[in-house]
């Protein structure tokens, strides 16, 4: 019974000998070449595996406390806001370095232009997303521009889309109550006497009130998409539908 019992115990101690512990006995041991080899790879597998569960378990966790980014940013031309690539890296990076996950970017170039964010564990493991476009030739830019332009973009979606990390309105939801306005913000001087004329603008077409609205007061365009975005939407679903003359 106590051969039973000894040969049971050495069985249970061998199992919980890690790919680790067995490549370093076998080092130590002076055990021939070609098992050394063997037992590197297995330990490779077990590392790698160990890594991904790691990096899994990291991310649930960032998941559960997810970093809230807000949009710092006005876009003029059409009225709505955004947020910049530095709030949107810098304000989810704190996060992320809580649970040892750090985000990267490789960007290429050919024809066209390439970007890949790169998110690794401390551990080691990573998962990458990779998007692409053109120079981005809109505007005024000149080439170097265009590229700055598009690499800004992808950067920003690539992270956006590895890290799950969306950035929020300034503004509060408030079911429709007040046409979205907040009542705790007081609207610049003139303010309602602009909107009710961009409002009836929108008769005239989406070209006609973006041209008005780009050339609007920048306190007045502020305030809506901070306080007060959703006559400012309603107005440009109708201006739409204006069939253009």
């Amino acid at each position: 019974m106590n051969a039973v019992v000894e040969r049971a115990e050495t069985r249970k101690r061998v199992s919980n000998i890690t790919p680790m512990q067995m490549l370093a006995i076998a080092v130590e041991r002076g055990d021939d070449l070609e098992r050394i080899k063997q037992l590197r790879e297995i330990y490779k597998e077990w590392r790698a595996d160990e890594a991904k569960s790691a990096y899994v378990e990291a991310f649930a966790n960032f998941k559960r406390n997810m970093p809230d980014v807000v949009k710092d940013m006005l876009n003029k031309q059409y009225g709505s806001d955004y947020s910049s690539l530095a709030n949107l890296v810098n304000t989810a990076n704190k996060a992320l370095g809580e649970y040892g996950l750090n985000a990267r970017w490789d960007p290429r170039q050919t024809d066209i232009i390439a970007v890949t964010c790169i998110m690794t564990h401390i551990d080691g493991h990573s998962e990458q997303v990779t998007l692409q476009g053109p120079p981005d030739n809109s505007g005024q830019k000149n080439a170097l521009q265009q590229i700055k332009s598009t690499l800004t973009y992808l950067e920003g979606a690539t992270f956006q889309a590895i890290t799950g990390v969306v950035a929020r309105s300034a503004s509060k939801d408030d079911d429709g109550n007040g046409a979205g306005k907040r009542p705790d913000v007081e609207a610049p001087e003139g303010y309602e006497n602009w909107k009710a004329d961009m409002v009836a603008l929108a008769d005239e077409g989406i070209a006609k009130l973006q041209e008005v609205w780009k050339a609007s007061d920048n306190g007045f365009r502020r305030h809506v998409v901070k306080h007060d975005e959703t006559w400012w939407n309603q107005a440009k679903s109708k201006a739409n539908k204006v069939k253009a003359p």
